[in-house]
């Protein structure tokens, strides 16, 4: 069994991509049903609307941020707040999850979540490019995320696929001293959606810093299966005093666009 075998197994027979794929489909879903283009909505509200959708489905469901759960309310508590603007199906599908399972686990500025020693962060595309995304043209955080050592011996690692007559800035820019800052393995689930046709696409991986071939040293489409029979959870979230993560704001949502291109980010590229 490969290193990528074992994480998927564990993530999976934990129940957390069973997780990430719920909320992902929820985040997708509203944001194909409130797109309106009579408002002024565009591709760029779509990215960034799904970005911030995902994320609170995601602390939904993982039991984090705002819906962090206090064990002495009374049975059926809260249900209404976790429940807000889902459809049936959705909470017929929400997976029952232990509420101390995952815990927030922010990487400098960019949102993530941790299960049992691993992260993972968020990260959009265009839909039917997520394989080529350019990690060295995100964000610092993601460039460092993309240098971590190859956790599947059977793909080539950064440095082996390297050409010799790369240029200095490009090998100043993958030899960061900074991979010390990752405290543990960091994945990212990429996602993204055809505002035509409202398909989808979302996987998690470990992403490969280099300018040629593909973006990700190896990638697992988490679409693949259906919606499963989920839970009702039964307490009431709360924030906790003394926790700074949770007492402050979202951080605001900015559209930048990527010099000679048409590419938009949202805050998930921090």
């Amino acid at each position: 069994m490969t290193e990528r075998d074992d994480i998927l197994l564990r993530l999976e027979g934990a129940g957390i991509l069973n997780g990430i794929r719920w909320a992902y489909r929820s985040a997708a879903r509203q944001v194909s049903e409130d797109f309106s283009e009579e408002s002024g909505h565009t591709a760029g509200w779509v990215g960034n609307t799904r970005y911030v959708l995902f994320r609170d489905r995601l602390d939904r469901v993982f039991s984090c941020g705002r819906y962090v759960l206090n064990e002495d309310v009374h049975s059926g508590e809260g249900r209404d707040i976790v429940f807000a603007s889902l459809t049936q199906n959705e909470i017929e599908t929400l997976p029952l999850i232990d509420p101390n399972l995952v815990q927030r686990s922010n990487l400098n500025h960019s949102i993530g979540w941790s299960f049992s020693g691993m992260r993972w962060l968020l990260a959009s595309g265009p839909y039917g490019k997520l394989d080529a995304i350019r990690w060295d043209r995100r964000s610092h955080t993601k460039r460092i995320v993309a240098q971590q050592r190859n956790a599947d011996p059977n793909q080539a690692s950064l440095f082996e696929v390297l050409s010799e007559d790369s240029t200095p800035e490009w090998i100043d820019a993958v030899t960061t001293p900074h991979l010390a800052d990752l405290d543990q393995l960091t994945l990212v689930v990429g996602h993204s959606q055809d505002i035509m046709t409202w398909r989808t696409e979302m996987g998690i991986g470990i992403p490969r810093l280099a300018r040629d071939g593909s973006a990700w040293n190896w990638y697992e489409n988490l679409l693949t299966t259906p919606p499963t029979k989920g839970g009702v959870r039964q307490t009431q979230p709360f924030n906790p005093t003394g926790d700074d993560n949770l007492s402050e704001p979202d951080a605001p949502v900015k559209l930048r666009r990527k010099a000679g291109g048409t590419e938009l980010r949202t805050a998930e590229e921090n």
